[in-house]
């Protein structure tokens, strides 16, 4: 059974990608994370997800060959469409499970817990997850153990966000050129000083707009203007 999509879907995909971390490498401040989680806790397998459109990928994995699932039967799409931790006892006594190929084949899940990595802006990007192939259950000190180490997991990933766009406005700032930075739908996600100087145009004017709309057609150049 597949988890209901938010109505801002489209806007979680855009906030997770300006992360910019899915299909990178593995690195020890999340790996670290995930391993204690699983000390924890006291289960072979703990994982780090990022949902994207049609998959589920691993950033740190314990206990677990692959790098991704299919988003259709991943776990962690149910976890990140609430606020609160996921915790299923047992996969086989639950109807959304039940049949999912990860519960009746490798690698034969039926203990779940997911900590939803929530960012500033309420989007669930992923999850914090401890998963055994028996059920069990955790103590109330174990779900609040997860919940911090998930919130350092969304700290470094803010941090990381925040570095990288300060070092990207530095950059183009000191650029002596125009400098446009598009998204892949060809909106505006970064202008620097010397075009604003030179289009009068400030950027919180053109953000999010079409660069084709902006300086294109000049109906839609007065419209943002105004």
């Amino acid at each position: 059974m597949k988890a209901l999509l938010r109505n801002d879907e489209a806007g979680r995909i855009e906030a997770l990608l300006q992360y910019r971390i899915l299909d990178t490498q593995s690195e020890q401040e999340f790996d670290d994370i995930t391993r204690l989680a699983s000390f924890i806790c006291g289960t072979p397998m703990a994982v780090m997800t990022l949902v994207d459109t049609d998959r589920q990928w691993f950033k740190s994995k314990i206990g677990l060959e692959a790098s991704e699932t299919p988003r259709s039967i991943g776990f962690c799409n149910h976890a990140i469409q609430q606020p609160d931790p996921m915790i299923i006892p047992d996969a086989t006594l639950d109807p959304r499970f039940v049949n999912n190929p990860l519960v009746t084949s490798d690698p034969n899940i039926r203990f779940y817990a997911g900590i939803p990595l929530i960012n500033n802006e309420g989007y669930g990007l992923g999850a914090l997850c401890v998963l055994d192939d028996i059920p069990r259950q955790l103590a109330s000190q174990q779900i609040e153990a997860l919940n911090i180490l998930g919130r350092q997991v969304m700290k470094q990933l803010e941090w990381r966000r925040n570095l990288d766009s300060l070092l990207l406005s530095t950059v183009l700032d000191t650029v002596n050129a125009l400098v446009v930075v598009l998204n892949p739908e060809g909106e505006i996600i970064g202008f620097n000083r010397a075009c604003e100087e030179t289009t009068g145009y400030s950027y919180n004017e053109v953000r999010n707009q079409c660069f084709w709309n902006v300086f294109t057609e000049p109906k839609r150049c007065r419209t943002v203007r105004s």
